[in-house]
């Protein structure tokens, strides 16, 4: 049997609707970076996997220290 969903409940939150809350906060959205390894087998640093076809971050989900070890590593190519 499912539940009546009651008044002021909310849906869990979206990509779109914290994008939303940015805008409502006066933030400027998040920086998105491609990171890519050098190295056709990827590399790891700060804890996270870089494959050479590179994948996407959000600044959001780097400290400023990672994201200054990242550009540094010479093994790997970031942009933004």
């Amino acid at each position: 049997m499912a539940t009546a969903k009651k008044k002021g409940d909310k849906a869990p939150a979206t990509s779109s609707d914290k994008k939303a809350d940015n805008q409502d906060n006066n933030q400027p959205p998040a920086r998105v970076y491609t990171i890519s390894a050098v190295a056709e087998a990827g590399f790891y640093r700060c804890g996270l996997f870089f494959p050479h076809e590179g994948r996407q971050v959000s600044g959001d989900d780097l400290s400023d220290k990672q994201l200054a070890q990242l550009k540094a590593e010479p093994n790997l190519v970031v942009s933004e």
